[in-house]
């Protein structure tokens, strides 16, 4: 027990006691602190993206191998810090119906999946390359590259358990 403000405090695994004139008040301890740490995180990675984003417009075409691939880059930060900025906006619905764990990988994915598109989208305008599944960009100055491919198979999985989580956290609540 603490003393706190007049109150005593007790604190007893996920329950926490406030005892003010021999009443007891109970608070379930909810979990918008952990979900608002996530939510604050995923929100912060969103704005770095657009910021890395508005810095990447300002390579000259001279700086990179192959400057279509930047502006694809450019594109590809911008769009995906758009896409966690507006997920964190929707996370406060779904965290209700979520568990902590389940927020967790919906946080960690979304993340990572929204950094490997630009990253692998950097990579190659840096060395000149695209990925093979990469057909509209045309024909890269230095060739195929299949390390970018992978990272961005590996942003399309985590986007879409991201995507995911997010759907069954909206369906779970429209059904509460």
């Amino acid at each position: 027990m603490r003393a706190h403000g007049g109150r005593e405090r007790v604190v007893e695994r996920n329950r926490i006691f406030v005892v003010a004139r021999g009443t007891i008040l109970t608070h379930a301890r909810t979990r918008t602190h952990t979900t608002g740490k996530f939510l604050a995180a995923n929100l912060l990675g969103g704005v770095l993206q657009c910021l890395v984003s508005c810095l990447l417009g300002l390579v000259p075409p001279t700086a990179v191998g192959w400057y279509a691939m930047m502006v694809k880059t450019h594109v590809a930060f911008m769009m995906n810090g758009f896409l966690a900025v507006l997920l964190s906006f929707v996370g406060p619905e779904i965290g209700k119906s979520l568990s902590d764990d389940q927020m967790k990988v919906w946080a960690l994915t979304m993340q990572m999946g929204t950094w490997f598109n630009g990253l692998a989208h950097l990579k190659g305008a840096i060395s000149g390359t695209k990925a093979p599944m990469v057909r509209s960009m045309g024909r890269a100055p230095h060739g195929e590259d299949a390390v970018m491919e992978g990272m961005l198979m590996f942003c399309g999985v985590n986007i879409i358990v991201a995507l995911v989580l997010t759907c069954w956290g909206l369906h779970k609540r429209c059904k509460a």
